[in-house]
């Protein structure tokens, strides 16, 4: 028997993905729901533009971390929203920055620090 869960809106009990039947369909038409649709098949089908950017520096063989501006081998980069997608950023160019693992670390930590996640 599953373990029944509150909704993540009104603590009402939840029913569909964490929500109340009402507050699931106000998700849904939301903003959230279709970015996050569109990241699904964008990432299943590696055409977003972190999958282009990771190509690049693997063909490449290599890239600068955009933090420290130290050179590293692509497979030691990690390819980074600037502005993570779960708080509102974009899968495009202009958003994407290579990290290096430390990096990389150093900026998710800050962003959980800032937006609580």
């Amino acid at each position: 028997m599953p373990v029944r869960r509150r909704c993540l809106d009104c603590r009402a009990w939840a029913e569909k993905g964490g929500r109340c039947s009402l507050h699931h369909a106000q998700y849904e038409r939301g903003r959230n729901a279709q970015t996050n649709a569109v990241r699904r098949v964008r990432m299943a089908t590696g055409d977003g533009a972190a999958a282009r950017m990771r190509r690049a520096v693997d063909k490449a063989g290599h890239g600068y971390c955009e933090r420290c501006g130290v050179p590293w081998p692509a497979n030691a980069l990690y390819v980074d929203h600037r502005l993570a997608l779960a708080n509102g950023g974009q899968d495009v160019a202009s958003n994407l920055q290579l990290l290096d693992g430390e990096c990389h670390r150093l900026k998710t930590r800050e962003d959980r620090a800032l937006f609580g996640r």
